[in-house]
């Protein structure tokens, strides 16, 4: 009889450690999207590979201010000084000659290498996240989070990894119909 006591307080003190563990890994995905819809500010760096038939790479400065936001390259350096000051769904491209072009951004906003990162923001800042789950990016924990759109007949995917204490950007990978085309590692990310 005693041994049956003893097991039954040794699994309900089990039962108490996992329900503790459960307790912690509780997500509210609204938190998210009231963190990010409140970024007045920010900026941050990127590291931005593509793979759309093309392998490119390239290295972003961003800043956001309200709702119009700047990205200018990097690196490569043929591109270097290339800057795109965004606003809704217009571009003003300024050249490294200070020639500038204003134009339409494409169809699937978030899916080019000029606005990706924007695109990543404003998905952060909503509350359509498909599903989460928790893992470690190296000894980092982290939540991923999904997103799906359907872009006009072309299924959209972000995949968006979070530090998992300070909910700041650190990855991301976008895929259309199921490919992956981008991927972006952000560095520096600092929000006002």
């Amino acid at each position: 009889m005693r041994n049956y006591v003893a097991a039954a307080v040794l699994g309900f003190c089990m039962l108490l450690a996992l329900c503790a563990c459960a307790k912690q890994s509780a997500f509210d995905m609204k938190s998210v999207a009231e963190f990010y819809a409140n970024v007045q500010s920010a900026s941050a760096t990127a590291q931005i590979e593509t793979n759309t038939g093309v392998l490119a790479n390239y290295k972003i400065e961003y800043s956001r201010q309200g709702d119009r936001s700047q990205v200018s390259i990097t690196e490569p350096a043929a591109l270097a000084g290339i800057t795109a000051e965004i606003s809704a769904d217009m571009a003003l491209v300024t050249y490294a000659d200070s020639t500038s072009l204003e134009c339409l951004l494409p169809e699937y906003f978030g899916y080019t290498p000029i606005s990706a990162l924007d695109g990543v923001m404003r998905d952060l800042a909503t509350a359509l996240i498909g599903n989460y789950n928790f893992e470690k990016r190296g000894e980092q924990k982290t939540v991923a989070l999904t997103y799906t759109q359907d872009l006009a007949g072309v299924a959209g995917e972000k995949r968006i990894w979070l530090d998992a204490q300070t909910l700041l950007p650190l990855y991301a990978e976008i895929y259309l119909d199921g490919d992956m085309v981008m991927s972006l590692t952000i560095q520096n990310f600092k929000k006002g």
